[in-house]
């Protein structure tokens, strides 16, 4: 048979783990050897542990991953040097709140500047994330939005 890889994706980072098996616990992580030989293992009734790894605040990064903000190009906003992300995030999540037409002018004026994109998406599905994004700041309907973008 094949040999079988491990493929973890958290947000943007992609790792592959050629382990055997990973033991993941909330302040560490224990990986057995793929090449331990498993049926020796099995009898003795333990695990081998290769690598024991601490982290520290497990729930903020894991927190930040999924408070990623929809459309933002990151890469540009930084090029720009005018706002730091969270400033960015701070002013679209507040656009949201403030109402379809000024989220409509927030949302244009930065997918001209490249900041935001909204890739081959049409209204409907843009504002379809948006809501489920900013559930709570967003009070009115598609066909509020659609008017003013």
């Amino acid at each position: 048979m094949g040999e079988h890889n491990n493929i973890f994706v958290a947000g943007n980072f992609i790792a592959r783990q050629d382990i055997g098996t990973q033991i993941l616990h909330a302040d560490h992580v224990h990986n057995t050897d793929r090449f331990t030989d498993r049926a020796q293992t099995a009898s003795a009734g333990r695990v081998q542990i290769v690598e024991d790894v601490e982290f520290e605040e497990v729930g903020a990064a894991t927190e930040k991953r999924a408070e990623q903000f929809p459309f933002v190009v990151a890469a540009i906003l930084a090029e720009m040097e005018l706002y730091s992300l969270p400033e960015f995030e701070k002013m679209y999540r507040k656009a949201a709140a403030d109402g379809a037409p000024v989220f409509a002018k927030f949302l244009k004026q930065y997918e001209k500047l490249g900041v935001l994109d909204f890739g081959a998406l049409n209204k409907k599905q843009i504002f379809a994330e948006l809501l489920a994004f900013f559930s709570t700041e967003i009070r009115y309907n598609y066909r509020n939005f659609a008017t003013y973008f």
